[in-house]
């Protein structure tokens, strides 16, 4: 079993609490970072948007670090605030410092911290940042939030090509696109006068398309596992119209879903975890109730998925692929599929390549 300690800030409520929920390691330690904390958690309490608690993070990262001798360390960053929501020279002022604070230098400097504590660590060490694409899409109403996640997208950027050099942890900053959490719920309830654009979150909830944060949370956990370049800074989302050029029409050419079908009855867990291995993967795990379902999406890199347990059948523009205990899916880039969990649930490993 891999021996994992995590840190989430934000672990209490939104994407920080479906990341918690989603963690691939099991029985992994999660201490979560926030001014709440949640009852099923570690906590380490802390008002990020208080510079004076940022050495209290720092020493739960020094102490549980110095004496961790398990397999996976990682620190995720979700805390963030979109308030105050308007226009700079218009909003409180001490509201809109505390937004600078928490959503620029707090992860920086968390950061620095964490990068600190692990430098001696003998164990895969990751930092992972969320960001949003307002880090690069103009959203007036919110020049303090989108200057943060830009700030910290550089950051990233930097320390990843710092630790390639030297420090060996994997830093990426990663956005979860449009996701269902209590900040849509916030932005709904803006006034257009204090954010323009507004309306088009409110189309996006009408009409069904804000993203599953538990889905969300497997797929940033998936991206550990791929071969990303230090200080990559990756999107989520999938394009929502195709263009019609040559080079996308080669894309799709190369999509596509196939199954291969276990021999000689379904293998064990253990042997699964083996046929990961031999390709140089580290997959997770990840399981549904009966007749679950997931809605139409895409990924940005190949997904290998072994069914463990239960059964599930993917759905993809090229027909249906059942899946039954050691049966593999290999999913290419930018496939659509969809997928209905089976009448006893399912259970699978799944890894990126």
């Amino acid at each position: 079993m891999v021996e994992a300690l995590v840190w989430i800030s934000g672990a209490s409520s939104g994407i920080g609490r479906a990341l918690a929920d989603a963690v691939p390691w099991e029985g992994a330690r999660v201490i979560d970072i926030s001014r709440r904390g949640s009852s099923d958690l570690e906590h380490v309490e802390a008002d990020l948007s208080d510079p004076a608690s940022w050495t209290t993070v720092a020493r739960s990262f020094e102490r549980e670090l110095r004496a961790f001798s398990g397999d996976v360390a990682v620190f995720v960053h979700a805390a963030g605030t979109l308030e105050p929501v308007g226009f700079a020279g218009e909003v409180d002022s001490d509201s809109y410092a505390r937004n600078v604070v928490l959503n620029s230098a707090a992860p920086q400097t968390l950061g620095h911290s964490f990068l600190a504590a692990a430098r001696e660590v003998d164990a895969r060490r990751h930092l992972v940042m969320l960001t949003s694409g307002a880090a690069s899409s103009v959203y007036a109403g919110w020049s303090s939030y989108g200057a943060g996640k830009a700030a910290v997208d550089q950051w990233v950027r930097n320390v990843g090509a710092e630790q390639d050099q030297r420090g060996g942890v994997r830093v990426i900053s990663i956005a979860p696109g449009t996701v269902d959490t209590g900040m849509q719920a916030r932005i709904r309830e803006t006034s257009g006068e204090d954010f323009p654009k507004r309306q088009k979150f409110v189309d996006l909830h009408e009409k069904g398309e804000l993203e599953d944060p538990d889905r969300v949370a497997r797929e940033v956990w998936g991206l550990l596992d791929r071969d990303l370049e230090n200080g990559a800074v990756v999107d989520l989302r999938a394009p929502t119209a195709a263009s019609h050029d040559k080079r996308e029409q080669r894309r799709r050419q190369r999509m596509g879903a196939r199954v291969e079908k276990a021999q000689g009855g379904p293998p064990a867990r253990e042997e699964i975890g083996a046929k990961f291995e031999e390709e140089g993967l580290r997959p997770h795990s990840w399981g549904n109730g009966p007749q679950e379902s997931y809605e139409w999406h895409s990924h940005g890199y190949h997904k290998v998925l072994y069914c463990v347990s239960g059964g599930i059948v993917f759905h993809t523009n090229e027909g249906d692929f059942e899946l039954e205990p050691g049966d593999r899916l290999d999913v290419e880039p930018g496939t659509e599929h969809a997928a209905t969990v089976g009448p006893e649930g399912v259970e699978c490993l799944e890894a990126a390549r």
